[in-house]
């Protein structure tokens, strides 16, 4: 019985196999001499009796590598990207580790949006010029602010010379001047509160100006707690702005205004109730040399950082606001060898900060040009070297 049902499968099946091979139209190949089967060659057969087929079967198969390849591609570059968005968003959401008063302290100003500032890893630095701009030689500058839009707000002194000025950056064209009395001797500028503020030398006033017309508002004292009435830096953690504060809007709580009057102390002031009152005074210092004398114009670069000039010397000291302590030097006494800045230059004094940019300005007075600068380390001197170059031996006014 099984025999039978065997043989008669496989003649259905033989029988079957050679109807549908005859009814396709493809020849039933007998095995014959040893050759394969129709079942076993039919695939090679197929491709040779049509062309079409094998040209249909080549793009499919291209079309599926094509694709396999690009979103292969895809799939591996996902979980690259993914991963580097998320250790860029963790990376930046990780807090300062530094607890040195030397940390940079980028939240120093939430009103204004800056990169990190200039570095501060080692004790001595020099300016290195990064580019040179026109300055006008007969500008006697004493103080100088960066408010954007490549302007730079000056201060200028001299009895019959003084001014509060905007300038153009690029060309050191004046574009609007406010002149002040022949008795006047403008000294440090700074934007604060919104107005900008001119201090005079010796009269222990400060000037108040409207920072878009330069139009005079108002004259103001400063507090009589200070040890002289000369009038020297003026600096506010404002200054350096990309633009003016919008009408309405006021400055954060955390605002300051730093004032210097040729001595040894830097001071802290407020304005409140229509007049400005003390807030803090410390003497700037070192640990090595004692007091120093004569920091000059002011520029606040960090919240735990303002950069003095030191009146006939060519150098900045790097100041800690909230002690006083000196923490680091910056040398420029190459610029006045090695730059040609006209025959009447006389001492190194003006810096500006641009916070959003992070560009460093600074000139001198009568000085015909004014540098962008950046911050190399200093190899060839000792600290110690530097400090002699830098520390009046004496105070030159107040002896």
């Amino acid at each position: 019985m099984r025999e039978r049902r065997q043989k008669r499968a496989t003649g259905r099946l033989q029988a079957g196999s050679s109807s549908q091979g005859q009814a396709a139209g493809i020849p039933s190949l007998q095995k014959a001499n040893g050759q394969a089967t129709a079942s076993q060659q039919a695939p090679f057969a197929g491709i040779f009796v049509r062309p079409s087929m094998t040209i249909a079967v080549a793009a499919f198969l291209l079309c599926s590598a094509s694709l396999v390849l690009w979103y292969g591609e895809q799939l591996i570059a996902f979980p690259i990207s993914f991963y580097n968005n998320l250790a860029f968003s963790t990376n930046a959401a990780l807090p300062n580790a530094t607890t040195s008063h030397d940390a940079p302290q980028d939240a120093a100003h939430p009103e204004v949006k800056q990169k990190r500032g200039p570095p501060r890893e080692e004790q001595t630095y020099r300016l290195k010029v990064v580019k040179r701009y026109p300055h006008d030689e007969k500008a006697y500058t004493q103080g100088l602010v960066y408010l954007g839009n490549n302007t730079l707000y000056e201060s200028t002194g001299l009895h019959g010379q003084s001014s509060l000025r905007k300038v153009d950056l690029h060309t050191g064209h004046v574009l609007d001047v406010y002149w002040n009395a022949r008795n006047d001797f403008g000294e440090g500028v700074a934007y604060y509160k919104g107005f900008l503020w001119q201090l005079v030398w010796r009269k222990r006033i400060v000037y108040q100006y409207d920072a878009r017309t330069l139009q005079l508002i108002s004259t103001r004292s400063m507090p009589k707690e200070f040890d002289f009435d000369d009038g020297w830096g003026l600096a506010s953690s404002s200054d350096g702005r990309t633009d003016f504060f919008a009408p309405g809007q006021l400055p954060s709580n955390e605002e300051a205004l730093f004032v210097t009057d040729g001595g040894t102390k830097l001071y802290r002031v407020q304005f409140r109730d229509g007049a400005f009152k003390l807030a803090k005074a410390v003497t700037i210092h070192t640990d090595d040399v004692g007091q120093l004398e004569m920091a000059n114009e002011l520029e606040v670069i960090r919240k735990d950082e303002i950069w003095a000039n030191i009146y006939s010397k060519d150098c900045i000291a790097r100041v800690n606001p909230y002690n006083g302590k000196i923490f680091g030097w910056i040398l420029a006494d190459h610029l006045r060898r090695e730059e040609r800045l006209g025959p009447r230059a006389e001492v190194f004094n003006g810096i500006a900060y641009d916070r959003n940019g992070s560009r460093i300005f600074v000139t001198g007075k009568l000085w015909n040009q004014l540098f962008e600068v950046r911050l190399v380390p200093e190899r060839t001197m000792t600290v110690h070297q530097v400090m002699e170059a830098c520390v009046p031996a004496n105070n030159l006014f107040h002896g």
